[in-house]
């Protein structure tokens, strides 16, 4: 099942969005981002004992998306709660859940918009 994000605020420097509820092997829907922003991902909710790791993709293709890196250039994945800084200005976003028994996490991602 895919995850749809929901904008659930517009900040002075930016934007917050949410991805809730995705289930163990299954995936958010691409988030497009625009401009070059800073971008911080939290995880929280049971992972269920399974993996969430943050792709990112130059179109909303599955087929061409990666596994992105945090700002110290290291697998954005996720064994527990945390929150991490993306590394690479990508223009689509979304999170994956992989295995795990009975996962359920909410994936939050803050646009922080440069230059303001």
């Amino acid at each position: 099942m895919t995850v749809v994000p929901q904008k659930i605020d517009n900040l002075i420097d930016g934007e917050l969005y949410v991805w809730e509820g995705i289930q163990e092997d299954s995936s958010g829907e691409f988030l497009s981002i625009r401009g070059n922003n800073d971008l911080t991902v939290w995880v929280v909710g049971d992972d269920g004992g399974g993996v969430v790791t943050i792709e990112g993709s130059p179109t909303k293709e599955s087929a061409t998306s990666i596994v992105l890196s945090d700002i110290s250039g290291n697998e954005l994945s996720f064994l527990a709660h945390g929150v991490k800084g993306i590394g690479p200005a990508v223009p689509f976003v979304r999170p994956v859940v992989t295995g795990g028994l009975d996962a359920s996490v909410d994936v939050y991602l803050f646009i922080i918009r440069k230059g303001r």
